[in-house]
């Protein structure tokens, strides 16, 4: 099952959210497992499109990396401790 790693990761009563419903695992230790699923937006996406583009919504952004260096964009998610986004451009 997906995300096992991730709540066994988790402390006793702490939250796991899932995003599809069929991969939310049981709870284990006291935790409680949420699901939320959203569906797709359009017109939502337009809107926070349009908002980053006139700079009033601003990702946070850790490292910019080219697709090439996909690897070590998975090896810094997995090390951990970033504030912020990895982006990979084209």
């Amino acid at each position: 099952m997906l995300g096992i790693a991730a709540h066994d990761a988790l402390r006793g009563g702490g939250t796991l959210v899932a995003l599809v419903a069929p991969f939310a695992p049981p709870p284990i230790r006291g935790t409680r497992v949420v699901v939320q699923e959203v569906p797709a937006d359009g017109a939502r996406l337009r809107e926070l499109s349009a908002l980053a583009a006139a700079g009033r919504l601003t990702p946070r952004v850790a490292e910019q990396l080219p697709l090439t260096e996909a690897a070590r964009a998975h090896a810094l998610l997995e090390a951990g401790g970033l504030r912020g986004r990895v982006v990979l451009r084209p």
